[in-house]
This record gives C-alpha cells, structure tokens and sequence, in this order.
C-alpha cells in the first residue's frame, strides 16, 4: 500500500513540476503558434520566417536573418510585457543557435525596460538584462538565461532575440522556447534528471520491499 502511495505521490510531482515551473510572461514563447505575438524588426534585406523541424523543443523555432552592408546594425522578434513591478528579481531565459554566419555576428537574449505602460519607450540601454551570446556555427542549440532586478522607473518591458551583425555581414540565427518570468525555470535537461530520480526512488523502495 506504501508503495503504492509513493508511486503516486512521485507520478503527480512528475507531471507537475514541469507545468509549474513552466509560468512565462510571454505567449507563444515557442513559436509553435507561428508569429503569434511577435513582432520583428531589422535592416533592409533582413526577413524572418518559422521553421518546422529541428527544434530546440517541440516542433517549430523562429529564424531570424539579418543583412548588414556596413557598421553595426540590431534586429530581432520582439514581444511587449505590459507590466513591470520594480525592483523584483527578473529571469529570461532561451535556445539560440547560430545557423549561418557570413561574417561577423552574435545571437543573443535581451530584456529591455520602458518608461511607458505600451513598451516602446526604452530606459537607458545600460539597464537592460542580457544573457550572454552565441557567435559561432556548429554549437547547435544553447541555452542561455540571466537575472536581474527591475529598475525603479520601469513601467514594462520588451524581450528581445537580438542579433547584432557587422559591416559585411548576412548571418541566419534561430530562436526557441524563449521565457521570462520572476521565477527561475529549470533547464529541461534538469526537470529529466528530476523525473529519472524519482522513478529510480520508486524502483529502489520496491526492490527493498521484496
């Protein structure tokens, strides 16, 4: 009957853990809605498109293609948050993977904060939250997160998969299970390892029973 109960107990933290974990400020955060609450920008000859198949997870992955004949030049997909409560502790977190780079370029997560309720009046550049980037073909997907906190004049803020390209440059990145939340999210690789311990804590105790 014991172990019956902790089966149980153990099958429900399973199938929960990773819905609670899950809260996110954004919709469609995978893409598998297509451009659903998306919005996109960049310099003249970039474009964007949805991509089924070689996801980080599930099915689809937003790519982003950015064109750049000289200086430095920024685009991405864009999603406002019409909320901010400053000075909490903020989270973001996603997959990037540099696919094609002609040049010189880097993929990356950015949080930006706004003055306004409509997200489109940025604060200084210098507060926004940002993970670190990925420059080089061949990494395959990886997974990049930060955490910061609110600044006080903050009224919402704009996630950002920024894609900063050189003179010179035409450079492919995709995007994936993008997140944003005032909670940390355990990468999938963790909620795995969190699944197969307590599966193998329900083996061991019927091993011992026996």
């Amino acid at each position: 009957m014991k172990t019956r109960l902790l089966c149980a107990v153990a099958l429900v933290i399973v199938l929960a853990v990773p819905s609670i974990a899950r809260a996110n400020l954004l919709i469609n955060p995978g893409f598998e809605d297509d451009m659903q609450a998306w919005g996109f920008f960049g310099p003249a000859g970039s474009s964007s498109q949805i991509v089924t198949g070689g996801a980080y997870s599930e099915n689809k992955y937003g790519q982003a293609t950015h064109v750049q004949s000289g200086g430095e030049a920024w685009g991405g997909f864009y999603q406002g948050i019409y909320s901010a409560t400053p000075g909490e502790t903020i989270y973001i977190s996603g997959a990037v993977k540099a696919e094609a780079i002609e040049g010189a370029a880097t993929g990356k997560i950015q949080l930006e904060y706004c003055s306004d309720l409509y997200a489109q009046k940025a604060l200084d550049p210098s507060t926004f939250l940002k993970t670190d980037y990925v420059d080089s073909v061949g990494e395959g997907w990886c997974y990049l997160s930060a955490s910061g906190t609110i600044p006080p004049d903050a009224k919402s803020m704009k996630l950002v998969t920024l894609t900063t390209a050189y003179g010179g440059t035409t450079a492919t990145f995709g995007f994936d299970e993008l997140w944003t939340d005032y909670q940390p999210i355990p990468e999938p690789s963790t909620l795995l390892l969190l699944s197969s311990g307590l599966v193998g804590l329900m083996g061991f105790v019927k091993r011992k029973r026996s």
